[in-house]
């Protein structure tokens, strides 16, 4: 009998699951031999595509992890999993996955140089102070690409490119109410 994928592929592709194989023992109904067959059926179950993922999964497991990051002291408190200082007073918090490695990265913006700093990662330039950062896959290759929106002007990292849609003024989307209320101080 075959039994529905519950054992990991791989060690390395730990979500990718397969079926496990079947033995059946029996006798022929009409001609009264025994008789054995042995046989396998893989059905292969892959992680969901990375358009699917969970925005802040900082652990990987598929799920968005709650979790705060203090202005303040620019430590980030995950629940069940660390506290880490990253970030200053100022800066905003853009978590996500930006290397595609399925988890999402500490990061940061800061709106007084532009930058956006990684955890054990990168520094990259992208934007002026007065842009508001719009974290997102906007090439759809599973990792977040660094944008800014500077007065109805949208500006991509990913090709380089930019894109007028909006006014002076507009809040852009897509933006997590977390960054909302940071940035604007109130609900969106």
């Amino acid at each position: 009998m075959n039994r529905l994928p519950n054992h990991d592929a791989s060690a390395i592709g730990a979500g990718v699951q397969t079926a496990q194989v079947a033995r059946v023992e029996g006798t022929h109904w009409l001609l009264g031999s025994p008789g054995q067959a042995v046989g396998s059926d893989m059905t292969t179950v892959t992680p969901p595509p990375p358009s699917q993922r969970a925005r802040a999964d900082f652990n990987g497991d598929g799920i968005t992890d709650v979790g705060v990051w203090r202005p303040s002291s620019g430590q980030w408190f995950l629940k069940d999993q660390f506290v880490r200082s990253w970030g200053l007073p100022g800066d905003v918090p853009v978590p996500a996955d930006y290397d595609g490695n399925g988890t999402a990265e500490l990061t940061v913006w800061r709106p007084s140089d532009g930058a956006w700093y990684t955890f054990n990662g990168s520094t990259v330039s992208w934007g002026l102070p007065g842009d508001i950062p719009v974290p997102g896959d906007y090439d759809g290759n599973g990792s977040t690409d660094r944008a800014v929106n500077r007065n109805g002007q949208w500006y991509f990292q990913a090709g380089a490119t930019t894109l007028s849609y909006g006014l002076s003024g507009d809040v852009p989307t897509p933006l997590p109410p977390a960054l909302f209320v940071h940035l604007f101080g109130r609900g969106g």
